[in-house]
């Protein structure tokens, strides 16, 4: 009978252990999410200011264009947009749009988050002159 509670004991400890693992394995699950979904709002971003530049033929509209898509994908923290005309061989120019965003891991624990990572991305679309 006396070895029958040192049982009990164990198997509480044991749960104990694997609840705290489970959680942390959740956590680190969700957190791995928000990163790619982060990057892949990111890619967005770029995609829609450089096409906007290219479709307009205007840099400050394409840039303006990211920029709304920058608020409505994150909240708090905006990342920054920089949309420029890119002289390539001969008289064609490109329209490239970086975007780079500060991630903060655990951001929802604590606002200032555990630790980061920096995520860029760039997208180059064809600049289209009326001249050629």
């Amino acid at each position: 009978m006396h070895l029958l509670k040192s049982q009990k004991g164990s198997i509480l400890v044991e749960l104990v252990f694997v609840c705290i693992l489970l959680v942390m394995f959740v956590l680190a699950t969700v957190e791995v999410i928000n990163i790619i979904r982060a990057d892949i709002y990111i890619h967005k971003i770029a995609r829609e200011g450089a096409r906007e530049a290219a479709i307009t033929k205007n840099t400050e509209t394409g840039k303006r264009m990211a920029e709304d898509a920058a608020r409505q994908y994150f909240n708090s923290s905006k990342p920054a947009v920089v949309l420029y005309t890119n002289q390539s061989a001969g008289d064609t120019a490109n329209v490239v749009c970086d975007v780079t965003y500060d991630y903060k891991y655990f951001y929802f624990l604590n606002n200032k988050g555990l630790g980061g990572k920096e995520l860029d991305a760039q997208a180059v679309y064809p600049w289209w002159d009326e001249n050629t």
